[in-house]
Formats: structure tokens, sequence, C-alpha cells
């Protein structure tokens, strides 16, 4: 449902068309990525930019690549940047960290793999985080700095709410920076394994929802934050689906595991209750 028109009048700060031309083409190159590693995680030796095992950890990859693309969609079918924000912000942070662990790995990459498809997904892996991060960057400022305000908060989330997110973002941060940081050593501790590489890679996304949860918490309206809530949902379920499909890979007598479990489960629970909380306001507006 769109905003109403009260909060599109003049003097609200708006999309640059830039923006959404910039936003366009990660939608389809997350959409790929999630279509590779979610539903073909055994052969990324062949169709991705490096070799990811075990398919966990593509699954693991593919389910975010697939929030991230459900968490754009949504946003940018709100105009104010006020709606969007949340979405390129996480972004933003999320190829940042990606594109540091793709330089320390670069010997990884399938350059020079056999396989041509995985010679092109290698290079253009490369290409798109070199390209976009400052392209990014740049777009942010300029529509930061774009004349207007932001519609107000009509719909504070519930203190419950905020608490439960400022403490989700505050120890997904915490895991993120500790898996890029030493990879290595969370191998012992991992719900299953991981490499230098992976748990770099892995680790982007942790930092990304971390961020996305404090953000959440700043932005502190349930309208500017339901398309956050909806993609909780949906990557709480996938990461559950992937920790069934690979059951195998799964170390079960680690804590870990289970605490994976219930993290996946708690996220699919938090984002039902603010998506439920932000479709009462809506319906509060009329």
């Amino acid at each position: 449902m769109d905003l109403p028109a009260s909060t599109n009048a003049e003097g609200v700060r708006e999309n640059l068309a830039a923006t959404r031309w910039l936003i366009a083409p990660f939608v389809v190159l997350a959409g790929a990525g999630a279509f590779v590693l979610y539903l073909f995680p055994r052969d990324t030796d062949a169709l991705f930019a490096w070799t990811l095992r075990p398919p966990l950890s593509a699954m693991f990859m593919g389910a975010g690549y697939a929030a991230g693309v459900l968490l754009t969609v949504l946003s940018y079918r709100r105009q104010p940047w006020a709606v969007t924000r949340t979405a390129t912000l996480t972004i933003l942070v999320f190829v940042a960290v990606m594109t540091a662990a793709t330089f320390l790995h670069l010997d990884k990459m399938h350059f020079d793999a056999a396989e041509v498809t995985a010679q092109f997904a290698a290079w253009a892996w490369l290409v798109v985080y070199v390209v976009v991060p400052p392209l990014l960057l740049a777009i942010i400022v300029a529509q930061s700095r774009q004349p207007g305000v932001d519609p107000p908060r009509l719909h504070p989330l519930p203190v419950a709410v905020r608490a439960a997110l400022a403490l989700q973002g505050l120890a997904l941060l915490s895991l993120g920076v500790a898996l890029f940081g030493w990879p290595e050593s969370m191998d012992g501790v991992w719900p299953w394994a991981i490499t230098e590489l992976s748990g770099r890679a892995l680790s982007a996304w942790i930092v990304a929802i971390g961020f996305a949860s404090l953000w959440v918490t700043y932005e502190n309206d349930l309208r500017r934050t339901r398309p956050a809530a909806m993609t909780s949902v949906a990557l709480g379920a996938l990461w559950l689906l992937a920790a069934i499909r690979d059951a195998d890979s799964m170390r079960w007598e680690r804590a870990s595991a289970w605490i994976y479990v219930v993290g996946a489960a708690l996220a699919v629970s938090v984002g039902l209750w603010g998506w439920s909380l932000s479709r009462g306001a809506v319906g509060s507006e009329g």
C-alpha cells in the first residue's frame, strides 16, 4: 500500500531518478545470485565466482540475496527517501563488507577455472563489487542533500519491538565482526564448516542485517520499517529451510547449531510481529 497523498506533498524528500537506476541492476544481480546459490548450492564450482562448501554456505548466501531483492522491491514501491533509506543504507553496508572479503581472497576466485560459466561469474563478481560501492555511496550522499523533509513519524515502534531489534542488531554486528576478523577461529564454533573466504562472505550478510536492525530502531516508524519486517520473515524461513535441506552439514552436537535454528525462527517471529503492527497502523489511516 502506498503512502497517503498527504505525505507526497511538496517538501517531502523524494527518491532521485539515479537512485532507481542504480537499484534496478542490483535487483537483477541479486536475483541471479539467489537463483544460483539457493537452488544449485552444490554446483558453485561451475556456476559461481568461487567454490562454496558445504552447500549450506551457498544457501545461506542465496537466502540473503533473495531477501535483499524482496527488501528492495518492497521499499522502492514507496516514493519518499525516508522509506527507501533503510534498504539503501543496508545494501551499502553489505557491499562494503563483501568487497573487502573479495579483495582479501582474490586468489580463490574462478578467474582461471576450466568452466567458462565460472570464469564469467568471477569476473562479473569483481566488476560489480568494484563499481557498485562508490556509485552507491555517491547516490546516498546526493540523495541526502536533496531539499525537503521526511514525512512525520506517525506510528512509533512499541518499546518492546525497539528493544528486541536493538539487542538483535548489537548481537549480529558483534558476530559479524568476529566472523570477518577471525574466520578460522570462528570455524571452531560455527554451526557448519567454513573457510576464511566463506566466513568473511557470510559475515557481510550478518553485519548488514545487524545494521538494518539498529537502523530500524532509529527510523522508529512502523510504515517506514514495514518492508524490513516482511523481509525478516522471508529470510528466517529460507535459513530454516536451508538447514533442513543440508541437515548433514549441520554440526548438531554444537550449541551454535541450535542457536542458528532459534535465531532463524526468531527472525520469522519478530518480522511477523512487526508486519502485523505495521498492517494495523496502515489500516488505522483508512
